[in-house]
C-alpha cells in the first residue's frame, strides 16, 4: 500500500475481495450450489432459499456416482445403514429430523458436507447445532487465511452466538455489525489510553476533565451505533420505579375518589417486570406456536440488552381470526408482563388516553388503570383491530391519544410483523393448545380433557382449511361439546 491509500483508508485488495464476493454471491443466488466453506464465510443458499439448497445438494449425490462410493465406507463402518434412502428422504420432507440423520451418517464417513447439515439445521432454530458450527467453524478460521474470508467467517459465527437467522448470510451480516461496534469502541479506547499516556506525570487538572469528558462522549456514541439486539451490553436497572408521584391531599369530590384509588402507590417505587430466561420463554411459546417462530424470535430480541422487559411498539399483521391478539398475550404470559387487550374498532374518542379532571367520570389512561390494577411499573396494552378505529375528531381522536403512547424515539423504529397462517402440519400441537384452553376457561382438570383421538382430528382435517385459528377453536369446541353430550347419555 502506498503512503497515500494508508492515510486514505483506502486498500485495494480489499476493493477486490469485496468484488469477488459479491460475484460469488450472486452466481449461487443465480444458480451455483455453494460449498460449506462458502456458507460458513456468510455466503446465501442456492437461489437464495434453503429449500432449493437442500434439494439441490440432494439431487447432486442422487443422481452422481459418488454415492456409490460412499455407501461402501458406510457399509464397512455400518452394515446398517442406506445412503440413498437417507438422502432421498431430506429431499421430500426437509424436516429436521431428516436433517440430522444425514449429518449423523455423514459424519460416520467423515464427510465435510457433515456440516453443511449443520448449516442447514443453524438456520432452522437449533441452537445445538449452531454451537457445534462456531466451534468447528472457528477451528477452521486459522490465520492461514486470507484476512477477508477470514473476517467473514469470524462475524458468521459471531452472529450465530448471539442470534437465530434463517441463512447464513444473514448471520454473517449480524457478526459484521458486533465487530464494527467493537472496533469503534476499541479506537476510541486505544485514543483514550494513548492521551493518558501522553498526559502521565503532569499535574494539568483541566486535561484530565476534558479527558474525563471525551470518555463519557465515547460511551454514549458507542451506545448509539451498537444495535439494540446486541446481548453483551445490558445495563442494570434497579427493577423498581415510581410510576405515579405522591399526590397532594387537597383534592375534593371525585377528584379526591381519583386520588384515593392510588393510596398506597402514588410516590412509591413499583416493581418492574424482569426478562428471565429468555431461551425458555422462546422455547415454551414456539411449542405452542411453531408457525410463527420467526415472529416470536423477532419479539424476544428486544430482551436481549437489558435486565427488564420492554418490547418496542410492534403491529401484527394477518386476516381475521388468525390468533395475533392471542400470540401477542400469550408472549406478555410467558415473559410475566401484565397485559391488557383493548379494542379500537368503532372507538371514536380519546377516552383511551384517559378523561379530564373537570368530569364527574375523570379516570386515567388505560394503562395507567392496568398499572394500578396490577400494583406492577412495567405493563403492556394489546390495541386490537386498530384499523378499525373511528376517524372522528369529537370529544378527540381515539388514534391521536394512541401516538404519544408510542414515544417518539421508540415511533422512529415502529415495526410491523405479519404472523404467518398456521398449516396442517401444526394442527396437533394448536389443537392440544385450544383443548386445554378449553378446559382453563371451564374450571375443568385439564387431566380430564383427553387430547382429540385419530377420528376426532380426521373430522378437524375434513372442516378446517387451515389459517383461522378462531375457526379451529370453534371446530374443537364442538368436538367436545360433542363428548359431553355423549358422557350424558351414557
Amino acid at each position: 500500500m502506498t503512503s497515500k491509500e494508508q492515510e486514505s483508508g483506502s486498500d485495494p485488495r480489499a476493493a477486490i475481495a469485496y468484488a469477488d464476493r459479491a460475484a460469488l454471491h450472486t452466481r449461487i443466488r443465480e444458480g451455483l450450489l455453494p460449498d460449506v466453506d462458502h456458507l460458513l464465510a456468510g455466503a446465501p443458499f442456492f437461489g437464495g432459499d434453503i429449500k432449493r439448497d437442500m434439494q439441490v445438494w440432494c439431487d447432486s449425490w442422487l443422481l452422481g456416482t459418488e454415492i456409490l462410493k460412499w455407501q461402501e465406507v458406510l457399509t464397512r463402518i455400518d452394515d446398517g445403514l442406506l445412503l440413498r434412502p437417507i438422502i432421498q428422504n431430506l429431499r421430500d420432507t426437509g424436516s429436521i429430523d431428516a436433517m440430522k440423520c444425514v449429518e449423523y451418517v455423514l459424519r460416520k464417513i467423515d464427510h465435510d458436507d457433515a456440516d453443511r447439515m449443520l448449516c442447514y439445521l443453524a438456520c432452522s432454530h437449533d441452537s445445538d447445532a449452531r454451537t457445534e458450527l462456531v466451534t468447528s467453524s472457528r477451528r477452521g478460521a486459522g490465520w492461514e487465511h486470507d484476512e477477508f474470508d477470514r473476517l467473514h467467517v469470524t462475524a458468521t459465527a459471531i452472529g450465530m452466538i448471539y442470534s437465530s437467522c434463517p441463512s447464513m448470510a444473514k448471520y454473517c451480516d449480524f457478526g459484521i455489525r458486533i465487530i464494527k461496534s467493537d472496533a469503534t469502541a476499541l479506537v476510541k479506547y486505544e485514543a483514550a489510553r494513548d492521551a493518558a499516556a501522553a498526559d502521565a506525570g503532569k499535574a494539568d487538572i483541566e486535561k484530565l476533565k476534558k479527558a474525563t469528558a471525551a470518555v463519557a462522549q465515547a460511551d454514549a456514541e458507542l451506545e448509539v451505533l451498537v444495535p439494540e439486539d446486541r446481548a453483551e451490553i445490558v445495563r442494570r436497572p434497579s427493577l423498581e420505579r415510581v410510576v405515579v408521584p405522591k399526590l397532594p391531599d387537597v383534592a375534593s369530590g371525585h377528584r379526591k375518589d381519583l386520588q384515593k384509588s392510588w393510596k398506597g402507590l402514588d410516590g412509591e417505587a413499583l416493581p418492574i417486570v424482569a426478562r428471565g430466561d429468555v431461551a425458555a420463554h422462546r422455547r415454551a411459546l414456539v411449542a405452542a406456536w411453531p408457525h410463527a417462530a420467526d415472529l416470536i424470535d423477532v419479539v424476544l430480541t428486544d430482551l436481549a440488552a437489558r435486565e427488564e422487559v420492554r418490547f418496542k411498539p410492534t403491529m401484527f399483521l394477518g386476516p381475521s381470526g388468525a390468533g395475533k391478539s392471542s400470540l401477542a398475550r400469550a408472549i406478555c404470559d410467558q415473559v410475566g408482563l401484565p397485559s391488557e387487550l383493548y379494542s379500537k374498532a368503532g372507538m371514536a374518542d380519546s377516552s383511551l388516553g384517559g378523561t379530564s379532571a373537570q368530569w364527574s367520570t375523570a379516570r386515567e389512561s388505560v394503562p395507567l388503570q392496568l398499572v394500578k390494577r396490577s400494583k406492577m411499573a412495567s405493563v403492556a396494552v394489546i390495541w386490537d383491530e386498530v384499523e378499525k378505529a373511528d376517524d372522528g375528531k369529537h370529544n378527540g381522536s381515539a388514534m391521536d391519544a394512541l401516538l404519544p403512547m408510542l414515544e417518539i424515539h421508540q415511533a422512529k423504529r415502529f415495526r410491523d410483523l405479519t404472523l404467518p397462517e398456521p398449516g396442517w402440519q401444526h394442527l396437533s400441537t394448536l389443537t392440544k393448545q385450544i383443548v386445554d384452553r378449553i378446559a382453563r376457561e371451564r374450571g375443568v382438570d385439564q387431566r380430564w380433557f383427553a387430547p382429540l383421538a385419530e377420528d376426532e382430528m380426521d373430522l378437524v382435517r375434513a372442516a378446517w382449511p387451515g389459517g383461522s385459528i378462531r375457526q379451529l377453536t370453534r371446530i374443537v369446541t364442538t368436538l367436545i361439546d360433542g363428548r359431553d353430550q355423549l358422557m350424558g347419555r351414557c
